[in-house]
């Protein structure tokens, strides 16, 4: 009985240690992806929507946090230039960006690459339909194709705290 005794208060003592010692990284990635890159991969040119992607996921919809940094890339051959990225207008509708963005990021030439940020101090409100607080809003990208002909496309913007 001596025996098992010493043995398991042994193995006791060198788990205890071991676990105490010995740190299990476990996994802290955001829940919401860091300053988004947006992709425009393709476009339709009679409906004038674009197709959006964010780390190889096709979207129509930019998922952030308040006070973080969107980015807009074009990809696609379809399309030339972003004219323009703004709120769209509707009622009730709330600008997500912070005051002069979004915004080329060259505004001397027509511009493939966008960055926009998200206001810090946007009101969030508890969803509905999603759990936890966040903002739901349209807005717009305005852009050219090859033959000059202007369209716009109205993506979603979810922005959570």
């Amino acid at each position: 009985m001596k025996s098992f005794t010493k043995t398991l208060i042994t193995v006791i003592i060198v788990t205890f240690l071991f676990y105490s010692c010995v740190k299990i990284p476990f996994p802290t990635l955001p829940p919401y992806p860091a300053d988004p890159i947006i992709k425009i991969v393709n476009c339709d040119m009679d409906s004038g929507n674009l197709t959006l992607s964010v780390n190889g996921n096709i979207t129509d919809t930019i998922v952030t946090t308040r006070a973080n940094i969107v980015f807009w890339e074009i990809e696609a051959d379809c399309v030339k230039e972003i004219v323009e990225i703004s709120m769209k207008t509707k009622k009730g509708n709330v600008n997500v960006f912070s005051k002069g963005d979004p915004r080329s990021m060259n505004p001397n030439i027509p511009s493939s690459k966008w960055r926009g940020k998200i206001n810090p101090r946007l009101v969030l409100y508890e969803g509905r339909i999603k759990k936890g607080k966040f903002k739901r809003e349209y807005y717009k990208i305005k852009w050219k194709d090859n033959n000059g002909i202007i369209h716009t496309f109205d993506p979603i913007a979810d922005i959570y705290k």
